[in-house]
């Protein structure tokens, strides 16, 4: 991600942009670093960026298929995605912070007096808070 960033500032923005992809393929955190070239407003570097994402994409299609490649990403949503959507309470991610603060239930926790403490300044669905941005 980081050598993306120097890459772009040393005019190389190719190089910079298939490192970035290829970032954001491994670990998909590094898509702030693409955020930033957004808010910079580089669309020649974010359009480069975005087709060597689709080429990385397309890899395991070549390699194992249509139908192995479709499973495998069903399995990736499945055990990378899906989990956030249930997040405990408790946790401390900054996504279950946004589960405490904008869900109408109770957190898990109890004051002094054994009654739920309710820490939340809007009150959405679960349905709604599944829409929040993954920050993992």
């Amino acid at each position: 991600g980081v050598a993306a960033i120097y890459l772009f500032e040393r005019d190389r923005k190719l190089l910079g942009a298939l490192l970035l992809a290829f970032s954001i393929s491994i670990k998909i955190i590094t898509i702030f670093i693409f955020l930033y070239f957004v808010f910079k407003r580089e669309y020649k570097f974010i359009l480069y960026t975005f087709a060597f994402i689709l080429l990385f994409a397309l890899v395991p299609f070549l390699v194992f298929g249509i139908e192995t490649s479709i499973d495998y990403y069903q399995a990736w949503v499945k055990n990378n995605l899906e989990p956030f959507a249930k997040v405990n309470h408790k946790n401390q991610s900054l996504f279950g912070m946004f589960r405490r603060l904008f869900m109408n239930e109770s957190p898990g926790m109890a004051g002094p007096l054994q009654e739920n403490v309710f820490v939340n300044v809007l009150s959405l669905s679960v349905e709604l808070t599944i829409l929040l941005p993954d920050t993992s």
